[in-house]
């Protein structure tokens, strides 16, 4: 499991409130092997500047922020990872 820690701001590096949204793109097997992940999304609000998701289960991913997509990948990882590289990456 993994969480998404990453600073947010505006164009003027003021807090931003933005509502990122986190979806499987298919219904998959959990990384686990023990259940299902369903595509019910998840919604995330920075806070104080700062996106912080609960642990994620590691694999495909899209994140919708505003009107755009994209796609992802979350890795398996026990420390905080950030948003914006798995969005370059992807």
């Amino acid at each position: 499991m993994t969480v998404i820690n990453e600073p947010i701001e505006d164009i003027a590096g003021a807090d931003d409130r933005t509502t990122f949204e986190f979806s499987a793109p298919t219904v998959r097997e959990s990384s686990d092997g023990l259940g299902m992940v369903t595509r019910r999304p998840l919604f995330a609000v920075a806070d104080g500047g700062v996106l912080i998701t609960p642990d994620l289960d590691h694999g495909p991913a899209t994140v919708r922020i505003g009107q755009t997509a994209y796609n992802i990948t979350i890795p398996d990882s026990g420390t905080p990872i950030r948003l914006w590289p798995l969005i370059e990456a992807g």
